[in-house]
C-alpha cells in the first residue's frame, strides 16, 4: 500500500481466547450491538476527519473487517460459545455442518453467520452511516477479511461473499428449530443484503507465493460481475516465518513478479490493487523483503517508473522456469525475474530474451539470486545475437532446487532504446 495510506483492522475480540469471544458475543447480545457499532463509528469518523485534514497528499483510509477469521481457533472459540448459549450450528444462512463437534478447524463455514451477524455486518452498519454525508473522495472504502489459498480454493470465500444477512439472532425454540427472533435486532437496516455487494475490495494473505493462479481465480471468479468490490488488497505477502528464515527478499521478489503480471495484464490502477510485504523488515540482513524491494526501487523508481508487461520474453532452451519481464516506460530498462517451475536440481547459467524493440548491442545488467542466504549482486554479460531478434544474458551458474526455493532477478540498463525510429531506420531527433 502506499506510503501515505493506512488500513485500520479491528476485529473487535482476540478469537484466539474463549474468554474474549464470550465477552464479545454475550456484549453484542446484551445491547444488540450498541456499543460496538457506536465504537466503529466513532473510528471511522475519525477517519475521514483524517483524510480531510490530510487530503493534499491524496491520504486514504481503509477499513479491513477482519484478520483471518477463516483460521481454525474461531471454529472451536466461537463453536464453543454458540454451544453454551443454546443457539443453532451451523448457522442457518451459512448451511454448512463443516464443524459439528467445534473442534480447532480452518474454514468452518457453519461459524460465518455469527461472524457476520454479530461483527461484520454490525461494522458495515456503522460505516455506511459514517460515510453518508462523507464526500466520495474521503468515504471509508470497505475491505473483507482476508483469504488464503485454502479459503479460496476450499468454498469459505464463496460461503463469505454468498451470505445473505438476516440482521437479528437466530435462536432454537422448544423443539430445537431455529428461528429469527425479530425481538432481538442486530444490523437490521442490512437485512436481505448479500455480504460480498456491501465490500469495496476483496483482501487476501500469501496467495501468490504458493500458487500464482489463485490470484486469478479470486478475480475471475469473484470480482467479474459477482460483486460490488472493485479490487484486491494483498494486505500480507511475505510473512514472518519466511523473514525469520532468511527468506523475505525471496518472498519479495516471488510475489512482486507475479503480483505485478496479474495486476498489468488486467490493466489495474492503485486504486484497486495494492500489496503489503509483512515483516519486510525482519530477518538477516541482505535477506530481508526490504532490501530486496529497495534494490529494484533504486533501479527502477517505484513513484517516477510506469511498467510494461514483456510476456514471453525469456526462454532457456532445457531447463524449466517460471518468467516475467517488465520494461520501464523510458525504454531503456528491464527487469526480469526467473523462479524455478519444477521441483528438483537444476543449474542455469545464462538465459534467451527476445530483442522485442531493443536493438543496442551494448547492454549492462546485473543479477541476484534470492533464496535463504545473504547473496551479493554480481554482473550479466549481454550478447545480442546475429540476427538482432534477441540476446543471451550470461552470469555465474546457480542452482534451483525446486518451486519458491529461488529468485533470480536480473536488472538490464540500455540507452536510447526509447527513441522513436523512423521507416528508413534513422533516428528522430
Amino acid at each position: 500500500m502506499a506510503a501515505h495510506d493506512w488500513g485500520h483492522l479491528q476485529d473487535g475480540y482476540n478469537y484466539r481466547q474463549q474468554a474474549d469471544v464470550d465477552a464479545f458475543f454475550n456484549a453484542i447480545r446484551a445491547d444488540h450491538g450498541a456499543a460496538w457499532r457506536a465504537n466503529v463509528l466513532q473510528l471511522a469518523e475519525a477517519m475521514i476527519d483524517g483524510m480531510q485534514r490530510n487530503s493534499a497528499g491524496g491520504h486514504r483510509a481503509y477499513w479491513e473487517l477482519g484478520n483471518e477469521i477463516y483460521a481454525g481457533q474461531p471454529g472451536q472459540t466461537i463453536g464453543t460459545w454458540l454451544s453454551a448459549n443454546n443457539l443453532p450450528y451451523p448457522h442457518p444462512n451459512s448451511n454448512y455442518n463443516d464443524n459439528p463437534t467445534h473442534v480447532e478447524r480452518a474454514n468452518d463455514r457453519g461459524i460465518i453467520g455469527y461472524q457476520i451477524e454479530y461483527q461484520m455486518a454490525l461494522a458495515i452498519e456503522a460505516i455506511l452511516a459514517a460515510n453518508a454525508d462523507a464526500p466520495e473522495a474521503l468515504k471509508v472504502p470497505i475491505m473483507g477479511p482476508a483469504a488464503t489459498v485454502s479459503s479460496v480454493n476450499g468454498g469459505w470465500l464463496q460461503a463469505l461473499l454468498d451470505y445473505q444477512i438476516v440482521g437479528y439472532e437466530v435462536e432454537l425454540d422448544g423443539n430445537g428449530q431455529a428461528f429469527v427472533n425479530y425481538a432481538k435486532p442486530l444490523a437490521s437496516s442490512l437485512a436481505g443484503q448479500r455480504f460480498g455487494d456491501l465490500l469495496n475490495l476483496l483482501n487476501v494473505h500469501y496467495v501468490i507465493n504458493a500458487n500464482g493462479e489463485t490470484i486469478h481465480t479470486v478475480w475471475d471468479t469473484w470480482l467479474l460481475g459477482n460483486t460490488h468490490a472493485q479490487g484486491v488488497f494483498h494486505t500480507e505477502e511475505g510473512g514472518i516465518r519466511a523473514a525469520s528464515e532468511g527468506r523475505g527478499g525471496l518472498a519479495a521478489m516471488s510475489s512482486f513478479p507475479r503480483v505485478m503480471d496479474v495486476w498489468l495484464a488486467r490493466g489495474l490502477g492503485p486504486e484497486g490493487a495494492r500489496n503489503l510485504m509483512y515483516a519486510s523488515g525482519e530477518g538477516p540482513l541482505g535477506t530481508r523483503g526490504v532490501d530486496a524491494i529497495d534494490e529494484l526501487h533504486a533501479f527502477m523508481p517505484a513513484d517516477s517508473t510506469v511498467l510494461q508487461r514483456k510476456a514471453g520474453l525469456l526462454s532457456h532452451p532445457s531447463v524449466t522456469i517460471e518468467t516475467y519481464a517488465f520494461e520501464a516506460d523510458n525504454g531503456n530498462q528491464r527487469a526480469l525475474f526467473v523462479l524455478p517451475a519444477a521441483n528438483g536440481a537444476a543449474t542455469l547459467d545464462h538465459i534467451e530474451m527476445q530483442a522485442d524493440g531493443w536493438r543496442n548491442p551494448q547492454i549492462s545488467g546485473s543479477v541476484h539470486l534470492w533464496n535463504d542466504s545473504a547473496n551479493t549482486k554480481e554482473t550479466a554479460s549481454v550478447t545480442r545475437s546475429g540476427d538482432g531478434l534477441s540476446y543471451r544474458v550470461d552470469f555465474p551458474s546457480v542452482n534451483f532446487t525446486g518451486i519458491n526455493n529461488e529468485a533470480l532477478v536480473i536488472l538490464l540498463q540500455s540507452s536510447g532504446e526509447g527513441v522513436p525510429v523512423f521507416a528508413d531506420g534513422f533516428e528522430s531527433l
